[in-house]
């Protein structure tokens, strides 16, 4: 196993036993289907912009949200669902399904 080959697997092993934190998950989904909404754009009130993944989630492990409120604006860029701003209370591990609205 070569240098390199050893130190990335140190690097996994020891972030394994650590006890990285679990992120602070936004769901997002349709609020008349209940489907996952993939590609909505979620911006933070600090300006971190991260899409949701086909699942419709948004993981956030920074440490600046965490354990305040923090607002967070969901939007789509090709306007098939309604804008939503929403405040939520983040801390590593919480979980929060945020419904949008489809246009018609």
């Amino acid at each position: 196993m070569g240098k390199i080959s050893a130190s990335l697997l140190v690097i996994l092993l020891g972030s394994m036993f650590l006890g990285v934190p679990a992120p602070f998950t936004i769901r997002v989904v349709d609020d008349q289907t209940g489907a996952a909404v993939p590609r909505l754009r979620v911006t933070t009130d600090s300006g971190i912009v991260c899409y949701t993944q086909r699942n419709g989630d948004v993981r956030w492990t920074e440490r600046s949200l965490m354990n305040r409120r923090v607002r967070f604006e969901v939007d789509d860029k090709n306007h098939r669902f309604d804008a939503v701003g929403v405040t939520l209370g983040v801390r590593y591990g919480g979980q929060v399904a945020l419904r949008v609205h489809r246009r018609s």
